[in-house]
């Protein structure tokens, strides 16, 4: 598996907002994208998905074009995405909303445990009302979502926004697990510090430009990228 962005530059009507994002990332790799606010993180995510217009550039998964695609047929292909903010559906059940995901793949029920062995709480819950849950119960379940897609491509946009430590550590785990499972996460998160614990490389993105990519280990040795891209001091 391999998803490829080469110059991607894109944006809504005459408001360019990507002017050129290049990465690659293989299967069972985790890339996380940091950036000041406005950087273009999340609209990388949305124009993977199919959310945001591109222009010029390309998306490909395993060589097949993405840029022209529905967001629907690019989650068959095998691309979930968990916005911030969660976006469940909040009147329907948990199990309810789990189940959107598996339709939106094609994936069969049963990959449903899997996602319950990930976050066991979920399976608790599975009859209550997605949007009467706590925060961290609704990341869990908005990432549970994604997963009964069964994705190779996981796109998570600050996951741990809001978390208790607890719940962080939980949706820490899960990413290593999902990465020894061979899925491949992009990572757009503001906490740098988790970032960089969970992440195999960093791209830094800068007005809508892919400016500087470094290894976690070489940013621990030299963090001045961190604080020229992020505005952070370790």
């Amino acid at each position: 598996m391999k998803l490829e962005l080469e110059d991607v530059r894109g944006g809504y009507g005459r408001v360019a907002v990507l002017k050129g994002v290049s990465f690659a990332l293989a299967a069972g790799e985790v890339l996380a994208l940091l950036g000041h606010n406005g950087a273009g993180k999340t609209s990388t995510l949305k124009a993977i998905m199919g959310l945001l217009p591109v222009r010029t550039g390309r998306i490909a998964l395993d060589g097949a074009g993405l840029a022209d695609r529905e967001p629907h047929t690019i989650v068959g292909l095998g691309i979930a995405y968990v916005p911030q903010g969660r976006r469940l559906f909040p009147y329907l059940s948990v199990e309810e909303n789990l189940r959107m995901g598996v339709l939106a793949g094609g994936s069969d029920v049963r990959v449903l445990e899997e996602v319950y062995a990930l976050f066991p709480p979920v399976r608790e819950r599975l009859r209550q009302r997605a949007g009467t849950l706590s925060g961290g119960q609704q990341q869990m379940v908005a990432m549970g979502r994604a997963l009964a897609a069964s994705p190779r491509v996981l796109l998570l946009d600050e996951p741990f926004e809001g978390l208790q430590p607890s719940l962080v550590q939980a949706i820490l785990r899960a990413i290593g697990r999902l990465r020894e499972s061979g899925v491949a996460v992009v990572l757009v998160e503001q906490r740098v510090d988790l970032a960089l614990r969970v992440a195999d490389r960093v791209v830094f993105l800068q007005n809508g430009v892919s400016a500087h990519e470094a290894l976690p280990a070489a940013l621990q040795r030299d963090p001045e990228p961190l604080y020229r891209y992020v505005g952070v001091r370790r």
